[in-house]
């Protein structure tokens, strides 16, 4: 504890430029570092709780500055000066929940200490792990709370500035730091307020919104929607209403001077000063596909009826387009009712399996979007063009690529479609060969991030349909509506009625 406190201030006056509100922020982070070292954790975080929004004011292991979110006391069972310590968080989520880390990924260990408590603020130390551990003994205990009495001094010497409410026609000093270090990040991220207007943007991003920071900064979202598509619109503006973190959307920017178009967005609350105005901060992330070539030389499709003396041939998309046959058809199992477009042709079944199992091992971007504008033109027939918010597809189990059919599907249909892609189930690495029978023994589908909004829900084959309502129920409680479709369901008999 005497070391920890070298270089910090012993409740010094209260910090009045600029330069000295930068050293104390430094100084809460590296405390927030210690607290972590001290106890083996991943993060720590202090956040700062008023009238029922809590916001990163300091952190080590968190990057986005002043991460804000809705909660409050009375939903949880402790007290403001309460220590709160859980050894394994994941069983017991529920205290986890209360307890808030604002932490996107899972939390197995975590400790709460408080710092400063007073009737219109609360300031809390949180320590959290990926990983359970054992219960800190006391002296590590003791020590967090001398890290815990140093922080205190250090808040108290911008208590001023972080409590202090925007006047009319000024902005906080707290939101002018938010706005400097969006415009000097070396990351692709940009700032919306709550009209959805830019406010902040790096240069990295700037590019990829094809103009300039100064000539982006101050625009409304509706100038710039034909790119991000109004979809994306739902999912922001929820973000703001819910003080939640959008998931990974998906989006396709257009290609500008060799910058791909294919990026993940995703939008997070922050909030730097006591006030009702909320931000969004947004990232961008390139989404890499890469997809091993067949070794050459090597056939691709082996039906189950080669006796090794027929010469093998490369399956082609054609064959199947070719010979599926066209039945657009609405199912139901257990309660949930899916579309399909198509069926096997009964009896070249098996020829049909082996080629789409070859497809799949290099989908190419002919094959998904081939397959997409079918699903296009079914989804524009039935219910129109603006009925659903996002797709998602079905995780891949048994591709041995990178890249995964459903998902191609997928990322096809929302360009047609305009809306984003959201991968909202883990996937799954299964052994042996994709093949229908096969899929019926799947372990059960894990939603890593529920998504908001009506979903479009999409995979590439259907053999009873246990996976798709399966997906769709643990899709339903977080959204509204889910429509599930696959490309292709059950047999069709060769007798020419379904041609």
């Amino acid at each position: 504890a005497k070391n920890a406190q070298q270089g910090f201030s012993d409740c010094a006056p209260v910090a009045t430029s600029h330069d000295e509100r930068e050293q104390v922020s430094k100084a809460l982070s590296r405390l927030c570092k210690m607290a972590a070292a001290v106890m083996d954790a991943d993060r720590a975080t202090l956040w700062l709780w008023q009238a029922g929004v809590t916001r990163k004011i300091a952190s080590h292991g968190c990057d986005i500055p002043f991460r804000s979110l809705n909660w409050d006391f009375d939903a949880v069972d402790y007290q403001p000066d309460q220590r709160v310590v859980i050894a394994h968080a994941l069983k017991d989520v529920e205290r986890e929940a209360q307890v808030t880390t604002g932490s996107e990924r899972p939390v197995a260990f975590l400790c709460r200490v408080p710092v400063a408590v007073a009737p219109n603020y609360v300031a809390s130390l949180i320590i959290f792990a990926e990983t359970p551990r054992a219960s800190p003994p006391p002296g590590e205990l003791h020590i967090v709370n001398e890290i815990a009495a140093l922080m205190k001094c250090e808040f108290d010497r911008i208590k001023q500035v972080l409590l202090e409410r925007p006047n009319s026609g000024k902005v906080p000093a707290l939101e002018r730091q938010l706005f400097e270090k969006v415009m000097s990040s070396s990351n692709r991220v940009f700032l919306l307020d709550a009209k959805l207007v830019i406010r902040a943007v790096s240069d990295n991003a700037a590019s990829i919104l094809g103009d300039t920071p100064g000539s982006l900064v101050g625009r409304p979202y509706l100038d710039w929607e034909s790119v991000l598509g109004i979809s994306v619109a739902y999912f922001l503006k929820h973000s703001l209403m819910q003080g939640t973190c959008t998931s990974d959307l998906e989006v396709d920017f257009p290609a500008r001077n060799g910058i791909p178009g294919a990026w993940t967005l995703r939008a997070t609350p922050v909030t730097p000063s006591d006030t009702e105005e909320r931000y969004l901060y947004v990232s961008i992330q390139a989404l890499f596909d890469s997809i091993p070539a067949p070794p050459t030389g090597r056939p691709l499709c082996r039906s189950s009826y080669d006796a090794g003396s027929i010469p093998l041939l490369q399956p082609t998309a054609d064959l199947l387009f070719s010979t599926l046959v066209q039945r657009r058809s609405i199912r139901a199992r257990d309660g949930v009712n899916y579309l399909s477009i198509r069926s096997w042709r009964q009896p070249i079944r098996e020829f049909q399996i082996a080629a789409l199992k070859a497809l799949k091992n290099n989908p190419g971007a002919e094959f998904p979007n081939r397959i997409a504008e079918e699903f296009a033109g079914e989804i524009k027939s039935l219910l129109g063009m603006t009925t659903f918010n996002v797709v998602v597809p079905i995780s891949c189990g048994h591709s041995k690529g990178a890249k995964c059919l459903s998902v191609e599907i997928a990322r096809a249909l929302g360009k047609q479609l305009n809306i984003p892609v959201v991968q909202a189930f883990a996937r799954q690495s299964l052994p042996g060969s994709s093949h229908p029978k096969q899929n019926l023994k799947r372990p059960p589908l894990q939603l890593k991030s529920p998504v908001r909004g009506n979903v479009l829900l999409v995979d590439d084959v259907a053999s009873s349909g246990e996976h798709l309502v399966e997906a769709a129920n643990l899709l339903r409680p977080h959204c509204g509506t889910v429509f599930p479709v696959a490309w292709i369901g059950g047999d069709a008999a060769d007798d020419g009625s379904h041609d």
